[in-house]
């Protein structure tokens, strides 16, 4: 197994590249632990906040004029992030927080993908710990 490469993965299409290790890069460890406590996802309000999603990309859609598919197939990747600014405003709180959160994690990858790259692992760090505390703000916000 090669542990000197980051995984890009795009879902949409299961398209994904293997990242060198930029070799300017800084030794590293990165460390990934189980807490003991173990989480069911029927047991939360996953599906609500994946349909507070749905519900912001298919309102989005409709405000900007853009063609959609039905409610079950909508998704704010299809919804450029410059419809979001203009429109986001009419949404509700719940949802707009939750595109929000959609919005600066889609450029946290971006710029993570960036930052190991160009071997900043330091900045590559910052970028997951704020992915933690965006996902954690946004589960909190409607609980």
């Amino acid at each position: 197994m090669d542990l000197n490469r980051l995984l890009y993965l795009d879902t949409r299409d299961d398209q994904y590249r293997l990242i060198d290790t930029n070799p300017a890069m800084k030794p590293y460890k990165i460390g990934i632990f189980f807490s003991g406590l173990e989480r069911s996802l029927k047991n939360s309000k996953y599906n609500l906040r994946q349909d507070e999603c749905k519900a912001a990309a298919y309102a989005l859609m409709s405000y900007a004029g853009m063609d959609y598919d039905t409610f079950a197939n909508t998704r704010l990747r299809d919804v450029p992030l410059e419809v979001f600014e203009a429109y986001k405003d009419r949404l509700p709180e719940s949802f707009r927080k939750r595109a929000e959160h959609y919005y600066s994690e889609f450029q946290r990858v971006e710029e993570g993908t960036t930052a190991w790259e160009d071997g900043d692992i330091s900045r590559y760090g910052e970028l997951v710990f704020e992915s933690g505390w965006s996902r954690r703000a946004s589960m909190m916000m409607c609980s």
